[in-house]
């Protein structure tokens, strides 16, 4: 004979039992493939809002690093030739022979424009001996070939002479000292680096960047009323 303990200990039961969600049905593969490709969707739409935020903030620290010394960024093209329209935009604060040369409207132009001039300046220099490059102009010129992995020297040259390669470390020097100025290049949370245009050359000729690391791009540095940009004292600048 039941007693009321059990009747209880079934009622109980059947409370649990319907008091339980209806299983959900299984997921089709359409239904898993949508579900996919909208998180997939949400994914990429965080990453450009977290991205913008990034380069928001960037844009915020830089320009107020160069605000302190009374400095601020000149935007450049982003066309792959950004070091050269800021160079070119630097020389319009100088009385000098390439202020003329030099339109920034050509200056990517693949004939006599200050890529070309600054590559063949370069090119000449595959004649002379490895160490008067290696000791003189061109610091580590073979190393940094061999450890940017170009097929050789002529590789490189051509490349370079390309519209909207990104300049690097040797293309920048060759422009410094084929224009006999120094290049200063401001990055953000590190002193300004000196790119000198020879050891004959003043110290106050300085022509100033500023470099992006992030979306590696260049642009020029004026003053905070947009004239040139105040000569920095060695004790302010990184030599290279």
């Amino acid at each position: 004979m039941k007693s009321s303990r059990d009747d209880e200990k079934i009622d109980n039961e059947t409370w649990k039992v319907s008091e339980q969600p209806e299983a959900l049905p299984p997921s089709t593969s359409a239904n898993t493939d949508r579900d996919l490709q909208r998180r997939a969707r949400l994914d990429e739409k965080l990453l450009e809002q977290n991205k913008s935020s990034t380069e928001k903030d960037t844009e915020r620290t830089r320009t107020k690093q160069l605000a302190k010394i009374g400095l601020k960024p000149n935007p450049m093209p982003k066309d792959g030739n950004c070091f050269f329209h800021a160079i070119v935009d630097q020389l319009r604060f100088h009385n000098h022979r390439e202020n003329i040369r030099y339109d920034a409207r050509e200056c990517c132009r693949p004939d006599s424009n200050i890529r070309s001039d600054a590559i063949g300046h370069l090119e000449k220099r595959k004649n002379q001996s490895k160490e008067s490059i290696d000791t003189n102009e061109y610091p580590s010129y073979e190393n940094f070939i061999v450890t940017n992995k170009y097929p050789s020297f002529d590789d490189y040259i051509k490349r370079m002479r390309k519209d909207g390669y990104y300049a690097d470390h040797l293309v920048i020097s060759a422009t410094a000292i084929m224009l006999r100025k120094n290049i200063i290049v401001h990055q953000i949370d590190v002193k300004p680096s000196k790119i000198p245009g020879g050891v004959d050359v003043p110290h106050e000729d300085q022509l100033h960047v500023c470099y992006n690391l992030g979306k590696r791009h260049y642009d020029s540095v004026v003053s905070s009323d947009d004239r040139k940009p105040k000569v920095l004292p060695l004790e302010e600048i990184m030599p290279t």
